[in-house]
C-alpha cells in the first residue's frame, strides 16, 4: 500500500543509462542512476505493434503462453484458490482451502494470462480465463453485505440495494445511497417484508476512528479523531462500535426506517514507526479509505523524489469528475527541488500511471518542523 518511488521505464532506457554511466562518466552505478530523471517527451511503440516470434524473447515469451501461465491456473485451481472463490458467492458450506490471501496470487496469474492472450490467438485459454472470472464476480455482493444470528452486517458502503435473507427465511431489503468513498455520507433504507427485531451492524473502519493500519506501523500526525455521527429516522445515536469493528442497532425495524452514517475525510497526513528507516523525515497521505500518491503526469519537469512538502501541509480535497473517470484529488503547496514553490497535486494511488508513463511515490519528504 505505501510503496516507493516507482519508475517504470523500459529495457532501451536502462541498456543506454547503464553504458552512458560507465562509460562516461566513471562514477559508481548506483550514485549515477539515483540522479537520472525519467525522459519525457517520449511515447512507446504499443505491444499490439510488435513481434518478438525469434531471437531471445520469441521462445520464452510462447514458453510463458504455453507453459508458464497454465501452469500456475492449474496450481492454483488444484490447491483450491478458485474453488474459495464459489464459498465467498455461496455456492457451498465447505471450509476454505489454503492461505486465504492467496486469491491475491490468482489475480496476478489471471493479469499475465490476460495480456498473453493480447499476443496469442488462443481461443482455449480465453474460455478458461472467462470461466475463472465467471466465478470470482458472484462474490462481490458477499464482500458488502453478510447475515447470521438475526443480525445484518454491511460491510461495504457502495451505492446500491440487496435483498438479504434472514435466519427464520425473511427478506430484508437495504438501499443505499452514497458517493463513497469519495464522501463519508451514507444513507440506508430498510425495508423487512414485516416489521422484525434485529440487528443492524455497520462496519466503522479503522481509519475513521484514528487508526490507518490495525498495528503501530504507521499513524496519522494528527492524532484528534473527528466525531462520526449517526442517525436513525432523523435522531442521533452513539457511535460505539462493539469489538467486531461493528456498530450494532438493534431494534424492531419497519420498512422505510432510514439510518444516516456520517465518516468524516478530513486529509490525513501518515507518518510511518521511527525504526522504518526508509521513511524517516517522509509523509505519505490518506483521505478516507484511499491512500495518495503524486503521479509524474501531474509535475512535468520536476523530480519527485525531491519534492518537499511543509511540515504541516495544508491540502484541500476537489473532486475532479472528469479526471480519470472520476476522482477526488488533494491539492496543495509544495517546493521543486526543495526551493521552487509549485502546485502539489495528489491523486488515488490506484489511479496512477494511467495517462502516462513516468515516476510515482506515496511517501515524500516533508519540511524539517520549525
Amino acid at each position: 500500500m505505501f510503496s516507493r518511488i516507482h519508475r517504470p521505464t523500459g529495457i532501451l532506457r536502462f541498456a543506454c543509462s547503464f553504458g552512458a554511466v560507465a562509460m562516461v562518466t566513471g562514477q559508481p552505478l548506483v550514485a549515477a542512476l539515483a540522479d537520472l530523471s525519467p525522459l519525457r517527451g517520449l511515447k512507446e511503440v504499443s505491444h499490439a505493434q510488435v513481434e518478438l516470434r525469434g531471437g531471445f524473447w520469441g521462445p520464452r515469451l510462447t514458453t510463458q503462453h504455453y507453459v508458464t501461465v497454465p501452469h500456475a491456473l492449474n496450481s492454483l485451481e488444484k490447491d483450491g484458490h478458485v474453488t474459495n472463490f464459489d464459498k465467498a458467492a455461496g455456492k457451498f458450506d465447505g471450509p476454505l482451502k489454503g492461505h486465504h490471501a492467496f486469491d491475491s496470487d490468482l489475480h496476478k496469474a489471471l493479469e499475465g494470462a490476460v495480456y498473453s492472450l493480447q499476443h496469442f490467438d488462443d481461443p482455449q485459454l480465453r474460455q478458461r480465463v472467462d470461466g475463472i472470472l465467471d466465478r470470482i464476480f458472484p462474490q462481490i455482493g458477499g464482500l458488502a453485505y453478510a447475515s447470521g444470528q438475526n443480525r445484518v452486517y454491511v460491510n461495504l458502503y457502495a451505492a446500491g440495494a440487496a435483498s438479504i435473507k434472514m435466519d427464520k427465511g425473511a427478506v430484508v431489503k437495504l438501499a443505499q445511497k452514497t458517493e463513497y468513498p469519495w464522501d463519508g455520507r451514507i444513507q440506508l433504507t430498510v425495508t423487512p417484508e414485516q416489521a422484525a427485531q434485529c440487528d443492524l451492524c455497520l462496519r466503522i473502519p479503522g481509519w475513521a476512528l484514528g487508526h490507518p493500519i490495525p498495528s503501530d506501523l504507521y499513524k496519522f500526525a494528527d492524532a484528534k479523531v473527528p466525531v462520526i455521527g449517526l442517525k436513525v429516522n432523523g435522531r442521533k445515536t452513539t457511535v460505539a462500535p462493539l469489538a467486531d469493528g461493528y456498530v450494532h442497532l438493534q431494534r424492531r425495524w419497519k420498512a422505510g426506517d432510514v439510518v444516516e452514517l456520517d465518516l468524516p475525510m478530513p486529509v490525513q497526513v501518515v507518518r510511518a514507526h521511527e525504526k522504518v528507516l526508509a521513511d524517516k523525515g517522509k509523509v505519505a497521505l490518506m483521505r478516507g479509505p484511499l491512500v495518495y500518491c503524486l503521479d509524474a503526469a501531474d509535475y512535468p519537469g520536476v523530480d519527485l523524489s525531491k519534492l518537499v512538502l511543509p511540515s504541516k501541509p495544508s491540502l484541500r480535497a476537489e473532486h475532479q469528475p472528469q479526471l480519470l473517470g472520476g476522482v477526488t484529488v488533494l491539492q496543495g503547496e509544495a517546493l521543486a527541488d526543495g526551493q521552487r514553490p509549485i502546485k502539489a497535486t495528489a491523486i488515488p494511488y490506484y489511479a496512477w500511471a494511467n495517462r502516462e508513463k513516468g515516476a510515482m511515490t506515496v511517501w515524500i519528504q516533508a519540511a524539517a518542523k520549525p
